[in-house]
């Protein structure tokens, strides 16, 4: 099964082959495309990741060169005469069941086969950063499956149906893919802790009630898909949730207070969406925040001074929203805060002096409306932006002292 894999995702070609570790030695490839030592060994970096023969006393210059002691165990190329516990990316158990496939960045191409699930112990596969493509297989009866990493490939088409019924995975990235279709999520995925199926432009997600089943959710990462419903009330029953990132995804409405009861939230991404109306009070007791961007909504209203609260805070982007008002004095004290963004909104008066005492330590990023004719008051602004054309630039005085520093 394993040869059948290689061969299906371009590793028996000459022109195309993986990156390290294939059964084509690179001697073969032009000179330019070569590794290092590979006669002998397969070196990535500084690292050597498998051996072309069975022992590494064959590249006595790596290890001089590096002042290394030999792996005990090297792994090594794919197709080898050795048995496939011992191929790069092949983790196998005591009985010899393949527990692991661990090929990312390795340049694998063409698709995967169905028949992959035969392996039926294979509890990990990371098969993320290549050039895979086609559709996803229709995996079912895998029943051992609790990671599965197809992130940064080319699939397209659905998500399997059959992909319902495995019921152990805690760990489902599918980011930055073509896949398309409307999804429903499964209640039956109650191990799932890790849910990223981010960048799948023609992805449509129904978030039904049954969501909140998901109680073991930590991340759901569902931005750039369009979700075609409201969030769910039942959405307060994940309280282990500490990332949501659901921007991008077409939602109406206000924002839902709903979140305000995620106690346990450290990033909330709610970024470019169409959210009106005054942000929900309780937002401000999420306390373990450490990332809010509401950036690009239509929210409106005055900025509460309970935002002082959330002193974990290092990401806060209000910019090209419709919130008025003063910046709170509480804000300062953020003082973990890395970055601020308020410009392009409606906000007045001055920029609090203690938060600009803050780009002496902590404070990177810092913009608010300081141009223009109804400009904010800020002196450490590094972007000052004018609302009524939509322009942002650097301050002058930030412009010359960054062309001095680069004389330098």
């Amino acid at each position: 099964l394993l040869a059948a894999f290689y061969f299906a995702t371009g590793g028996g070609l000459v022109t195309t082959t993986w990156e390290v570790c294939s059964a084509v030695p690179s001697e073969t490839l032009p000179p330019d495309e070569a590794n290092a030592f590979d006669t002998r060994c397969i070196s990535r970096g500084d690292e050597v990741v498998c051996a072309h023969l069975q022992a590494f006393e064959d590249c006595p210059e790596y290890y001089e060169r590096f002042d290394l002691d030999p792996p005990s165990n090297p792994k090594k190329r794919w197709l080898s005469g050795t048995s496939e516990c011992d191929w790069f990316g092949i983790e196998c158990d005591n009985q010899g069941h393949v527990m692991q496939i661990s090929l990312p960045k390795n340049n694998l191409v063409g698709s995967l086969i169905k028949e992959l699930a035969l392996l039926d112990q294979v509890g990990m596969i990371n098969l993320s950063d290549n050039e895979l493509g086609n559709f996803l297989p229709s995996w079912q009866g895998w029943n051992q499956l609790k990671y599965l990493s197809l992130s940064h490939n080319m699939f397209e088409g659905t998500i399997p149906t059959e992909w319902q019924q495995l019921t152990n995975l805690s760990t489902l990235d599918l980011a930055n893919n073509q896949i398309s279709g409307l999804i429903l999520l499964p209640n039956n995925w109650v191990e799932l802790d890790t849910l990223i199926l981010n960048s799948n432009s023609g992805l449509s997600i129904e978030l039904s009630e049954q969501v909140g089943t998901l109680r073991k959710l930590e991340t759901l990462d569902l931005q750039g898909s369009l979700i075609i419903s409201d969030l769910p009330a039942s959405m307060m029953d994940l309280t282990n949730l500490k990332d949501l990132n659901l921007a991008h995804c077409g939602l109406l409405g206000t924002v839902p207070t709903s979140l305000g009861n995620m106690a346990s939230l450290v990033e909330l991404q709610l970024q470019g969406n169409k959210f009106t109306g005054e942000l929900p009070d309780n937002l401000w007791r999420l306390t373990d925040l450490e990332v809010l961007r509401l950036e690009g909504n239509q929210v409106w209203g005055r900025l509460s001074s309970d935002i002082g609260d959330l002193v974990k805070l290092k990401d806060l982007r209000l910019s090209n929203t419709l919130l008025d008002g003063y910046i709170p004095d509480e804000i300062s004290n953020l003082q973990a805060l890395e970055r601020a963004h308020f410009a392009l909104s409606y906000f007045k008066g001055k920029v609090p002096t203690d938060l600009c005492a803050l780009r002496d330590s902590t404070l990177r990023e810092l913009s608010a409306d300081c141009s223009g004719s109804k400009k904010m008051k800020c002196q450490c602004c590094t972007l000052c932006c004018d609302r009524k054309d939509d322009t942002c630039s650097m301050p002058a005085e930030r412009s010359r002292k960054r062309a001095l520093e680069d004389m330098v």
